[in-house]
């Protein structure tokens, strides 16, 4: 069993105040592994993204066109993210260029 799937115990035995560490990230060279078998454009795009910016899977199935701006900013925004504020982000050249494709 990995540490990261016991708790922080502290003398008391109550869980301590660590932060748990972040699961479910990929490193570059999976992420290069995915895109580069990833056949269809939206999966492509979905997985740059998330790669990129970490948004969740809400965030990108809820984007939509009028929710990204290449011609004047090179942006794109969450309108309901976690927090439920929206948040505004400026395209990689790759994402940019997967989402004008």
């Amino acid at each position: 069993m990995s540490s990261h799937s016991v708790p922080n115990r502290v003398g008391n035995g109550l869980p301590s105040q660590d932060p748990k560490p972040w699961q479910g990230f990929i490193e570059e060279g999976q992420y290069k592994t995915l895109v580069a078998n990833a056949r269809d454009l939206w999966l492509r795009t979905s997985v740059a993204l998330g790669f990129n910016y970490g948004f969740r899977k809400s965030e990108m199935l809820n984007l939509r066109l009028r929710d990204v701006d290449l011609l004047e900013g090179d942006w794109l925004t969450i309108v309901d993210s976690k927090n439920g504020d929206s948040r505004k982000v400026n395209l990689t050249q790759e994402t940019k260029t997967l989402l004008a494709a």
